[in-house]
């Protein structure tokens, strides 16, 4: 998204040099747009990156995400030899 940004910028100076002041009035506030969006999603990302991974972190090591058995009777060892 920062490369349309950059992108829609150098379309403006490129067409502010050429004399199209019209063009690159509205490429220059497009690539404004863009970069304002960009740098939301950069900050959404960052904020719910990093509470999803400290979650999924204290949720392991409540053991919520890897319960231990409650017997000895239910653990894998003990059901494979149940089985045969």
């Amino acid at each position: 998204m920062l490369r349309i940004a950059v992108g829609l910028l150098v379309v403006a100076l490129i067409a502010a040099i050429f004399g199209f002041g019209g063009i690159a009035a509205e490429a220059a506030g497009f690539a404004k747009i863009v970069f304002v969006i960009a740098l939301i999603l950069a900050v959404v990302g960052f904020i719910f990156g990093r509470g999803s991974a400290a979650l999924i972190a204290l949720l392991a090591a409540g053991g919520v995400l890897s319960p231990s058995p409650a017997s000895a009777d239910e653990t894998p060892a003990a059901q494979a030899a149940a089985a045969e």
